[in-house]
């Protein structure tokens, strides 16, 4: 029951996707972004900072996704997976007007992979995070 809970809570994904965008380029500066995006995602958790962690989020997901629930997520996360190990690269998808990136993650509690999701989308030549999964 807990591992379904956190799935479906850091499983937010809202769409505002009218002035949107997929991430477009090579493969390896789409790879690039979501990288730095998700990176900076993770620093966020690692140091409990809600400003960095949020950094990137679109209005919407900002909305769904406020500090007092990130604080309280942050700490379930931290107790069911354990502390972020690492993570490899899987690819990307593209799906209605935004960029879904994939990693398999590791964790020091989780004996199981743990599928990251994030969806971005590029909006006035800004790249931002509409959707967020750990499974």
């Amino acid at each position: 029951m807990k591992k379904f809970i956190l799935s479906v809570f850091v499983g937010i994904l809202v769409f505002s996707t009218a002035n949107a965008n997929v991430v477009s380029g090579t493969k390896e500066k789409i790879q690039i972004i979501g990288d730095s995006l998700l990176n900076n995602v993770l620093d966020g958790m690692k140091t409990n900072d809600y400003a960095k962690y949020s950094r990137d989020f679109d209005a919407t997901m900002k909305d769904a996704l406020p500090e007092k629930a990130f604080i309280a997520t942050n700490k379930q996360l931290i107790e069911f997976f354990g502390e972020y190990k690492g993570c490899e690269y899987l690819g990307f998808l593209n799906q209605k007007k935004t960029t879904m990136f994939l990693w398999k993650g590791f964790f020091n509690k989780s004996q199981d992979d743990v599928l990251i999701k994030l969806v971005v989308s590029e909006t006035g030549g800004k790249y931002l995070i509409s959707g967020l999964w750990f499974q």
